[in-house]
């Protein structure tokens, strides 16, 4: 038996940690100039993308223009939180299989974490877990997204 899914999110995992990190791994927070607009800043006051109406104030070729709405979304989505959440969701990973190794081992053939994610397990599948299932559904518009991979 294969286990296409845990590799599947590990990658996807992966992906996203290495674009956080490109983006600076810092916390980031948007102030606002004054009613027409604002920016959001990363660590360092260095400008990531201003928000406004203004077009006077949208002149640096490398910032998009973004409303107040988008710019607090954008802030708050910042590549420091983005590594907290991936390593969440790998811990998540390993809940998983350390249960089902749990499980194994009360009811089934005594498999480990490792062997159970790794599909050497014949009583369990890990591309049938559910909760791997809805850890892949962000990933559904992905080349290597498949769909028996959703729940």
């Amino acid at each position: 038996m294969t286990a296409d899914l845990p590799a599947f999110l590990r990658a996807r995992y992966d992906e996203e940690a290495e674009a956080a990190e490109k983006a600076g791994r810092d916390a980031w927070h948007y102030d606002m100039f004054d009613r027409s607009g604002g920016v959001v800043f990363a660590s360092g006051e260095r400008p990531i993308v201003e928000f406004g109406f203004d077009p006077e104030r949208m002149h640096a070729q490398d910032r998009a223009a973004a409303d107040f709405h988008q710019a607090a979304h954008i802030a708050r989505h910042d590549p420091a939180r983005v590594l907290k959440e991936i390593e969440a969701k790998r811990r998540i990973i390993a809940a998983i299989f350390n249960y089902e190794a749990k499980i194994d081992g009360e009811w089934g053939c005594c498999h480990g974490a490792e062997a159970i994610e790794a599909g050497l397990c014949p009583e369990t599948n890990p591309d049938e877990i559910e909760a791997l299932r809805l850890l892949a559904l962000p990933y559904d518009d992905h080349p290597d997204y498949r769909e028996e991979f959703g729940p």
